[in-house]
């Protein structure tokens, strides 16, 4: 397996790790993750210990069959993480071509054809995960993005446009604008959510603040995307509401210059280093919206409040 996506893999695991309890508990009924409620996220062991060497070097004083067994076990980790990632993703198609059936009133030759798209896409995304687990790319970020984009179904308007008619590719269009419309109001009302915890805000400053904060909410929502939907392939419908604090990390790996990321190790001085530039940056952006809402002590109070997070 590529030891770069291996990286961001183990990050996007790591991630989670504090909230997998409340993950790992879907609402009752809920079809949404594959993963069985209150099982341990699977993570390969290569990702947590990368101890491939030369052959016939042994720095870890292995034998030879603990050696195997431990490269086995990893297999068979990885195998079935794979697994789960293919049954999330299939999940997520079937539900969005039974959503595409019903609410654009297909008829039954155009819902068999829809749901040819889907499985020609699936299909496709499980090329991309069977390349990325063998780790023969010389490019696994184009790959993350080609993955990414399969699982938010970009593409799918100019897939349908010779399935629908004008009429339902309209109300297709409707029913993408109004979706997207709607993830940006939930997300400017968590964040409003996350400064009053911290500062109790007046009526009229959270009034203000709604003003501010809708204004940056599409640009989070879109930044956070792929990373979202890349941890969709481990929790499903969970991943859309995860607290972005805890992606952050990944989304700054995912949209870091494709340069960069191939020159940078992680768990380096320069990647803590990164890191912590980041956060810096996120701080400010955070701030510096509502410098004209919050007074200077809440100011101060958010600041620290922000600062105390851990670098994710």
């Amino acid at each position: 397996m590529n030891r770069k996506f291996l990286t961001i893999l183990a990050l996007a695991v790591l991630l989670v790790a504090g909230a997998v309890a409340l993950w790992n508990r879907p609402a009752q009924g809920s079809t949404e993750v594959a993963e069985p409620a209150g099982q341990t996220p699977l993570r390969p062991a290569s990702a947590r210990d990368d101890r491939s060497s030369p052959a016939g070097a042994n720095p870890y004083g292995e034998t030879r069959e603990q050696r195997e067994r431990r490269e086995t076990q990893g297999e068979i980790e990885r195998n079935r993480m794979t697994a789960l990632w293919r049954q999330n993703a299939s999940l997520a198609f079937t539900k969005t071509s039974d959503h595409l059936v019903t609410d654009l009133q297909l008829t039954v030759d155009q819902a068999a054809r829809v749901k040819e798209i889907f499985a020609q896409r699936q299909q496709e995304l499980a090329k991309l995960l069977g390349i990325m687990t063998s780790g023969e790319t010389p490019d696994e970020m184009e790959l993350l993005r080609r993955i990414t984009a399969l699982i938010r179904n970009k593409g799918l308007r100019a897939d349908l446009e010779n399935v629908l008619t004008a009429d339902q590719l309209k109300s297709f269009d409707e029913s993408e604008a109004k979706r997207d419309k709607e993830l940006v109001e939930a997300r400017t009302y968590r964040d409003l959510a996350a400064i009053n915890s911290v500062v109790s805000l007046s009526d009229d400053q959270k009034q203000q603040a709604l003003g501010v904060l809708a204004k940056q909410a599409a640009k989070k929502v879109e930044q956070e995307a792929d990373s979202r939907a890349f941890m969709s392939l481990m929790y499903g419908g969970l991943a859309t509401s995860m607290d972005s604090t805890n992606l952050m990390g990944l989304t700054d790996m995912v949209n870091m210059d494709p340069l960069q990321a191939a020159q940078m190790e992680y768990g380096s001085v320069e990647h803590q280093k990164w890191m912590a530039q980041k956060r810096a940056e996120h701080i400010e952006n955070e701030l510096t919206p509502l410098r004209d809402v919050l007074h200077e002590s809440q100011l101060t109070r958010y600041r620290e409040h922000l600062e105390q997070q851990p670098l994710r």
